[in-house]
């Protein structure tokens, strides 16, 4: 069976979607502003009969099209929109206002402003879409970029933007369009199983081995970090294994089954810790914290040095997966990195503790020209970083 090419499949799909927009702009057109103005169901059909060539519409299917756009677009609420009033076994069709009407039908322009925002979520978002969405997108994405390749500003709307939200130009290494279509259905049933809160079973290779055996899993939330998807889902346990809140990276997740189990929601509070974090940081870093929306307020007080300031901000930790109950600096160790030696953690204790461990790792790290201390430091970080202990 000759393959179709995915261009020519996008191509069509844009045509089909251009003919139904242009049949739905037409119709939505037709019908007056005001109750003086209103037209009947049948009226706006008769109307439409010159369109039923460009449709494709025959018959029966024709007026089932008009009441389909007729429906569609009808407002839930009276009085705005387009509004519906029934006399009889009839019923009318009118708009609101000038103003509702012409808000409508700009919907069906793409704008370069539209188009610029379907290209942005294409190239930097995809990949925290569900595959079926993403598809259902494809041929708005692909008339959003002829739209941005007709004029030479629109063209330069995407280069000179970046979007580098882990300071470097890293992109996710995944690539739907070449994706196995397993992989593909894997990514589907995942959004499938989180959105309506079933669980599911899987293997997952990793370097902790409570976590190598068939997991029964239910999904939390999912969670795009340094453009990696990532699964928080609580794992069920056995007889073995209590069970435990952990992320899991998605394209690890192999032999993905719905499973029987019933699904286990969480609320925040049971898998996440508030604490405050007092540290000590330089003014380049507490400027970077005034334009950024950490989730909740954030105090800076004066110190001895003119450079320096108290921050003082409450978030949240999540919970270890070890099942120890314990706070996890991991994720806010990885954040606070990266202002290397620019800030100071003083408290949570737990989070001073990793910070000045890993301070001295690296720096003998470093300080040292020794391959074996090398390796050694390095193979033994993960688990120094989870400090693996029974709980």
């Amino acid at each position: 069976m000759k393959k179709l090419n995915k261009d020519k499949v996008i191509k069509k799909e844009s045509i089909r979607r251009a003919d139904n927009d242009h049949f739905a702009r037409t119709l939505l057109t037709a019908i007056g502003v005001g109750e003086e103005n209103k037209l009947s169901s049948v009226e706006l059909t008769d109307l439409m009969q010159q369109h039923k060539k460009g449709t494709q519409k025959k018959g029966g299917s024709f007026k089932k099209e008009v009441q389909r756009v007729l429906k569609k677009y009808t407002s839930d609420t009276p009085e705005e929109g387009l509004i519906l009033t029934v006399v009889g076994r009839a019923n009318y069709y009118c708009w609101s206002s000038d103003e509702d009407k012409a808000h409508e039908l700009v919907k069906f322009e793409m704008s370069p402003e539209r188009a610029f925002g379907l290209s942005f979520i294409e190239t930097y978002l995809e990949n925290i879409l569900p595959p079926n969405i993403y598809n259902s997108l494809k041929a708005d994405f692909h008339v959003a970029d002829n739209v941005l390749k007709k004029t030479e500003s629109n063209r330069k709307w995407l280069e000179k933007l970046d979007f580098n939200s882990s300071g470097l130009a890293t992109f996710s290494s995944i690539e739907k369009a070449s994706m196995p279509q397993d992989d593909v259905d894997k990514w589907q049933d995942i959004f499938e199983y989180t959105f309506k809160e079933h669980c599911f079973s899987a293997n997952y290779p990793s370097i902790h081995d409570e976590y190598n055996r068939k997991l029964i899993l239910s999904p939390q939330r999912i969670t795009l970090f340094n453009n990696q998807l990532m699964l928080l889902a609580y794992e069920h346990g056995n007889e073995t294994h209590d069970a435990s809140i952990k992320f899991f990276e998605i394209k690890r997740l192999t032999n993905v089954e719905k499973s029987t189990e019933n699904h286990h929601s969480l609320t925040e509070d049971e898998y996440t810790h508030r604490h405050k974090v007092k540290a000590i940081c330089h003014t380049w870093v507490k400027q970077y914290f005034e334009s950024v929306d950490f989730g909740s307020p954030i105090k800076f007080s004066t110190t001895k040095s003119d450079d320096c300031w108290l921050m003082e901000v409450t978030t949240q930790f999540p919970l270890h997966f070890d099942k120890s109950g314990r706070d996890d600096p991991f994720f806010f160790a990885n954040y606070i990195g990266m202002f290397a030696d620019s800030i100071k953690i003083i408290e949570p204790k737990f989070l001073f503790d990793e910070m000045q461990r890993r301070s001295k790792a690296i720096a003998d790290l470093y300080d040292r020209n020794e391959e074996e201390k090398e390796f050694n430091i390095i193979s033994s970080s993960p688990d120094n970083m989870a400090k693996r202990r029974e709980a």
